[in-house]
């Protein structure tokens, strides 16, 4: 018969008065919300009788209403997967080996007492990608979050977009943890706040 297994979840960040890359995620432990997703998701993967990893992009919108945007035979993109999970002691390469000797991956419950995610950071002007020195960004508590690791995303010569256009041009990706779910407006200051800094240091 038809069987998934359910992994963490993350929900996205934007700013769409700049541009459409997402500027972080956060974990998602909403019952209701994954429930709803989880079971949408899973109707229209068995429809198409498919076999193996899938990672889905979904939009809920204010009224509930569930929306199936992409729909991808791979696992979650690199910094969720790589980072912001193994936060919460889950490691999918783990799983996977596992499953190939049990057939079978172990349940595990993904509420946590942290929310973790990830600031994306941009430097707005630059066609080549500076020299940037990330040990010199905020670590620890900052504008109610604790800033974890600056992960470098690009490297010193690479080509940039003098404005974001894609997921390519975020430079770096900042780790936190936070006891609360952000809300897009504390997110969205929290974001502007730390790009201001990294352009500041490389106008």
């Amino acid at each position: 018969g038809f069987k998934t297994q359910r992994l963490g979840a993350v929900y996205r960040y934007f700013n769409h008065n700049k541009h459409h890359i997402p500027i972080g995620t956060i974990t998602e432990y909403k019952d209701k919300i994954l429930s709803k997703s989880f079971a949408i998701l899973e109707d229209y993967i068995s429809g198409l009788n498919y076999y193996g990893m899938v990672k889905a992009d979904i939009l809920i919108n204010r009224k509930g209403k569930v929306y199936l945007l992409e729909l991808s035979p791979r696992f979650h993109g690199e910094i969720d997967t790589e980072y912001i999970f193994s936060y919460i002691d889950y490691s999918l390469s783990t799983q996977y080996f596992r499953y190939l000797k049990n057939k079978d991956f172990s349940n595990q419950n993904f509420e946590n007492e942290f929310h973790y995610g990830y600031i994306s950071l941009f430097l707005d002007g630059h066609t080549k990608m500076p020299d940037i020195k990330f040990d010199k960004l905020p670590l620890e508590d900052f504008y109610g979050v604790e800033l974890l690791q600056h992960i470098p995303h690009r490297y010193y010569g690479e080509i940039l977009s003098m404005k974001p256009r894609s997921t390519y041009d975020i430079v770096a990706f900042s780790v936190f943890r936070s006891k609360e779910k952000l809300s897009d407006n504390n997110f969205l200051k929290i974001s502007n706040k730390l790009n201001k800094i990294i352009n500041a240091q490389n106008e």
